[in-house]
């Protein structure tokens, strides 16, 4: 059977054991493990808030990076489109030249044959 006592020092005992210093005991084990985990949960939320610092410019870093190489991009596609228009209008001045020395040269050729034409009746 339990025997149930209440000290003048308002202590708890059951069966001889005294049960409000166990809690004590306990809760002071507890409250330091609790202190304890609540530094170490401390230190690594600050560890985390300087990486999560570096990551952010980090971030900002790339970010930026990556909108030089789409200027960048945008930049030598802009050339590039030039380039090949520059080359299509040079490739249609080569074939409109050579037509034109084509015909040129029909027309000397017709030349000399009404010259030769005109030469060999008039000897």
């Amino acid at each position: 059977m339990l025997r149930h006592e209440i000290e003048a020092g308002a202590r708890i005992t059951v069966e001889g054991r005294d049960l409000l210093g166990e809690f004590e005991v306990v809760a002071a084990i507890g409250a330091a493990g609790l202190a304890h985990s609540l530094e170490t949960l401390v230190t690594m939320l600050e560890q985390m808030a300087s990486e999560i610092e570096r990551e952010k410019k980090d971030a900002a870093d790339t970010k930026d990076f990556l909108e030089m190489l789409e200027k960048t991009y945008g930049e030598a596609g802009g050339k590039l489109r030039q380039a090949r228009s520059e080359l299509e209008r040079a490739r249609r001045d080569m074939a409109r030249a050579g037509q034109q020395r084509e015909m040129a040269e029909q027309q000397a050729e017709a030349a000399r044959r009404a010259a030769g034409l005109t030469s060999a009746t008039a000897v």
